[in-house]
């Protein structure tokens, strides 16, 4: 929890202030959006738990990376939740416009959407695990470990996503 406090003892009140309403406003924008998109309770619930737990976990490695591994968390870390914020809408956006696409078909099920968010996960995963590979063979470092870690949290949390899907979407 202490390096959270130094970092945030160190930010001006404009870094502090900006920050906080861009991801605020921003979240509030995108579950709003879902819901009045496809006025679905189950998957604006999805997509809220999906957002709070990247968020959740963003926290705790980069919390874990400072206890257990003694690594100094830094301002560029500030990288980390925005790299994992644009996996995450872009996960929870395909499966989105999938379901608007094809909501009003006779013979949809939410059994397709599930199939294809699996098939997106997939195709999610080996991108964002071959990019990120890519980026670290020219890295070293500070820069490595954001990248790793930012792989690490990215790859995760579509899993966590369809994870949730599986179990709350029904």
């Amino acid at each position: 929890m202490e390096i959270f406090l130094n970092v945030w003892n160190n930010w001006s009140i404009y870094e502090k202030t900006s920050i906080s309403l861009i991801l605020g406003i921003s979240l509030i924008f995108l579950i709003a959006s879902v819901y009045f998109l496809t006025k679905d309770k189950m998957l604006t619930i999805w997509v809220s738990l999906s957002l709070l737990s990247s968020a959740l976990i963003t926290v705790l490695i980069l919390w874990l990376l400072n206890i257990i591994f003694d690594i100094t968390i830094v301002s560029v870390f500030i990288f980390v939740p925005f790299i994992v914020l644009f996996v995450n809408i872009l996960s929870l956006g395909t499966s989105i416009g999938y379901y608007m696409d094809h909501k009003k078909d006779k013979n949809f099920e939410i059994v397709n959407l599930k199939k294809e968010f699996l098939r997106d996960s997939f195709q999610l995963t080996v991108f964002i695990f071959l990019m990120f590979c890519s980026l670290s063979v020219f890295l070293s470092s500070t820069f490595l470990i954001l990248i790793l870690v930012s792989g690490g949290i990215s790859i995760s949390v579509v899993w966590i996503n369809y994870l949730l899907m599986y179990k709350l979407v029904k």
